[in-house]
């Protein structure tokens, strides 16, 4: 019998999208859009503190029993979202590699107290991630493919992808996991001619991501290029709205206050 972790999505409304990055998962993440992901508690809260300080004692989650056959369900939902997901992670790798997850899933949360196994893994929602985000993040962390949104050829629809996944990967204290795979998709953006197709907008949310992935090699070129490949002044990023593009307020708002943008 094949045990390949595998991805079993449904189209119907009442039954949730159920993503299982892992046979071993014991921890079931509600992502916003109420698909579950399945992943491994261990990993968890070994790579991010937050889910380390969820699973941990202090928290309700952390005291209930989880499994691979019954895991621990963290739900995350966006009270307007239709859809049901469910990604199944391992909480043993998450926990590797997240601080956050260490925490979320250790002793001093309720999530971390319950019991979880592969056969009843725990369920954790999230309802302030982006799920699709959440669900590139941990394909990454559990060694599984990316889907073709992450690695389109268009520019700027990856741009958008790329800073959501920072903000996640921030979020849950992990970037430094993720940093061989992150470095690869922007390889193609830090070639000489690599940003000339992004609008200024574009632009400033990959110098953001790369800001939010620690990574200052990448953040220096893309901010110089802000100011080497673009005329138009900062101002014009006050049109382009903060929410659709974050990296327009980090880079406008402090150069408003007549304060210069580093550049080495």
């Amino acid at each position: 019998m094949d045990d390949t972790p595998r991805s079993d999505i449904t189209d119907t409304e009442e039954t949730p999208d159920k993503i299982s990055l892992s046979k071993m998962g014991d921890v079931v993440l509600v992502l916003q859009d109420k698909r579950e992901l399945a992943v491994l508690s261990h990993l968890l809260t070994h790579a991010s503190t937050t889910f380390k300080a969820l699973l941990g004692p202090h928290f309700a989650e952390s005291q209930q029993e989880r499994s691979a056959k019954q895991p621990l369900r963290l739900s995350l939902p966006d009270d307007d979202s239709g859809d049901k997901s469910e990604l199944k992670v391992s909480s043993h790798c998450l926990s590797q590699v997240s601080t956050t997850f260490r925490a979320l899933l250790g002793s001093r949360f309720a999530e971390g107290q319950q019991h979880r196994s592969a056969e009843f893994p725990q369920h954790i929602h999230l309802p302030d991630d982006d799920p699709t985000a959440m669900l590139h993040l941990c394909s990454i962390l559990q060694y599984m493919p990316l889907d073709e949104a992450m690695r389109s050829k268009h520019d700027a629809p990856t741009v958008k992808r790329i800073l959501q996944f920072a903000a996640t990967a921030d979020k849950y204290d992990c970037a430094a996991a993720v940093e061989l795979t992150i470095t690869g998709l922007l390889a193609r953006f830090m070639q000489p001619s690599g940003t000339l197709s992004l609008c200024l907008p574009h632009l400033s949310d990959l110098a953001l991501a790369a800001h939010l992935l620690r990574l200052p090699r990448h953040f220096t070129i893309f901010t110089s290029r802000i100011v080497t490949e673009h005329t138009d002044p900062f101002s014009t990023l006050l049109s382009e709205g903060i929410a659709e593009h974050p990296g327009a307020g980090a880079i406008c708002e402090p150069n408003m206050n007549g304060l210069v943008l580093a550049i080495r």
